[in-house]
């Protein structure tokens, strides 16, 4: 128990890790309520819609905040050369 302890200290140090976790929880949670059928097709189609943009949006925060760094390498790249 003790090595487990010791590996959770040290992975959840960053906000980041806060915010992944928080997001993973709340995407469970539409996806189960998805699947219960609690919900009217309406009120239904708005879950599949956030399970479905949701890691679209993700997906495009991390590309936009990566470009900066990704235009710098390829810079450095061409200044080798």
């Amino acid at each position: 128990m003790n090595n487990y302890s010791a590996f959770d200290a040290q992975h959840t140090k960053g906000p980041f890790i806060v915010i992944a976790r928080s997001f993973v929880i709340v995407y469970a949670i539409a996806a189960f309520l998805t699947k219960t059928g609690v919900f009217s097709p309406k009120e239904r189609r708005s879950l599949v819609l956030f399970l479905v943009l949701s890691p679209l949006i993700f997906l495009l925060i991390l590309y936009l905040s990566g470009k900066p760094h990704l235009d710098a390498a390829d810079q450095t790249e061409a200044n080798r050369k």
